[in-house]
């Protein structure tokens, strides 16, 4: 009889745990064509892949939010106080209708990080993170798991939820 619970709590683990890898690949997959089409600010390719850091921010946005622009500087701010004590990188994905108004907000609010090339942003799939408010902020570790995003279930709590999770995280690990 106990042999037996153990076999079912065994194989239910390897089924579990292979679905769940198989999400993480899946992700993987997708953030690595992604950060294939990543660019500067000034349009020149960017090399990198997705597990270069430990932590990557998917950060969401667009020009005609006013919310996206009240939103942009304080993450700048937290990129240039971050990328040189912890392992992140914050990539931009523009959902503005247009590659000129993508272009606008990213010299109007000096974005420094990487952006995903806006000809390129539907066919990598890249918004399947993105949800339905903006501005959206995604948190992820470098194995592909989402580890916060701007909901609680279904209700919309901004990008501040995120960067509290990464400071959070950040505490635990003795960076504060």
């Amino acid at each position: 009889m106990k042999m037996k619970f153990m076999t079912v709590c065994f194989i239910s683990a390897f089924i579990i745990g292979s679905a769940y890898a198989a999400k993480n690949d899946a992700n993987l997959e997708l953030l690595q064509k992604a950060f294939g089409t990543l660019l500067d600010s000034s349009g020149k390719a960017v090399k990198m892949k997705f597990t270069d850091k430990e932590y990557t921010f998917i950060y969401y946005a667009s020009n005609t939010s006013g919310e996206c622009r009240k939103f942009s500087p304080e993450l700048v701010k937290f990129y240039g106080e971050n990328k040189k004590t912890a392992s992140i990188e914050i990539i931009f994905v523009s959902l503005d209708k247009t590659e000129k108004e993508m272009m606008e907000q990213i010299k109007a609010m000096s974005i420094p990080f990487p952006i995903v090339d806006f000809k390129e942003i539907a066919k990598s799939g890249i918004t399947k993170f993105s949800g339905q408010e903006l501005p959206s902020l995604i948190l992820l570790d470098k194995e592909g798991n989402v580890i916060a995003d701007c909901y609680e279930g279904k209700k919309y709590m901004g990008p501040g939820k995120v960067l509290d999770k990464f400071k959070e995280i950040m505490s635990n690990v003795g960076y504060d």
